[in-house]
């Protein structure tokens, strides 16, 4: 349990701190599948084997030579009922030699091998345990973040993850709107617990350092502007979402017209102007004579 445990929290924290793609994910999320697994088979699955003795086994020799350890008196005459039990069965009709291996199995008999599997023994396991279970908890108090969304991460590997920010990217423009051939201030506001030295502007035409106004406010220039145009923040290696600018022809007169009607104690005719936007125009009036001085 131990190596679960701790395997478990060294794949989230890697994670945490590494918010690595899927190529680094699905690594992380093999570690962790691969040493469990050795981990299993290396402390169950070999010992239920051995347990109900499957695959290599150990010789009956060598089993009482284990046993000698534990019970030393008995150690000699296990042996040698071992040995007798061999040459019993190469010679099965040997009434002698039968009735000495049940009388030495008759003494063994009684011997408490139960009692040899000391289970306070496993106490010194906790050693292991105890430390790995105190390090799991204080994390999972002090940042259970750690836990949680990082490890969720390693087990969803497959999936694309957008990290997560310790800061908010806040663009304070009301209307991203501007004539045309003019320029626009892009102000921009940081809010969260931790905000970075630099901030970055993004668009088609590369990567732009923002002018920093402030402990959390930055803005950019965006000068004669002549086409809609897309752009991002980014810092540190986090990003906003993306923006676009949309710029506005610039308003232009193309014709001119007037149609002029006076009274009539003017003795003016009435006219019509008409031509097409230049920069400079005359204004056309036809006159008659007044007896107006």
């Amino acid at each position: 349990m131990s190596w679960l445990l701790l395997s478990y929290l060294l794949v989230s924290t890697t994670e945490f701190y590494g918010q690595f793609d899927r190529t680094g994910r699905t690594a992380l999320f093999l570690f962790f599948i691969i040493i469990n697994i050795w981990i299993l088979v290396r402390y169950l699955v070999l010992p239920y084997a051995k347990l109900n003795r499957l695959g290599k086994r150990i010789s009956r020799e060598e089993a009482a030579a284990i046993i000698g350890k534990f019970f030393p008196d008995v150690s000699d005459k296990l042996l040698n009922t071992i040995q007798l039990y061999k040459e019993s069965e190469e010679l099965p009709h040997d009434e002698l030699l039968v009735a000495s291996i049940e009388q030495r199995t008759a003494f063994l008999r009684p011997l408490p091998f139960a009692q040899v599997i000391d289970f306070k023994q496993n106490k010194r396991y906790l050693r292991y345990l105890v430390p790995v279970l105190l390090v799991f908890g204080v994390v999972l108090l002090a940042a259970p973040t750690i836990i949680t969304d990082a490890g969720q991460r390693v087990l969803r590997y497959n999936e694309t993850f957008v990290p997560i920010a310790p800061f908010n990217f806040v663009l304070e423009n009301q209307g991203l709107e501007v004539v045309q051939f003019a320029d626009y201030t892009v102000q921009l506001k940081l809010t969260g617990t931790e905000f970075p030295a630099e901030v970055f502007l993004e668009t088609e035409k590369g990567r732009f350092k923002l002018e920093k106004i402030g402990a959390n406010q930055f803005r950019f220039v965006f000068r004669e502007l002549q086409k809609d145009l897309a752009f991002r923040f980014a810092a540190n290696k986090f990003y906003s979402i993306p923006y676009t600018l949309k710029v506005l022809p610039k308003p232009v007169i193309s014709v001119l017209s007037s149609n002029s009607c006076f009274t009539f104690f003017l003795l003016l005719t009435t006219s019509l102007f008409y031509q097409p936007y230049l920069p400079c125009f005359l204004w056309l009036q036809s006159t008659t004579t007044s007896d107006l001085n």
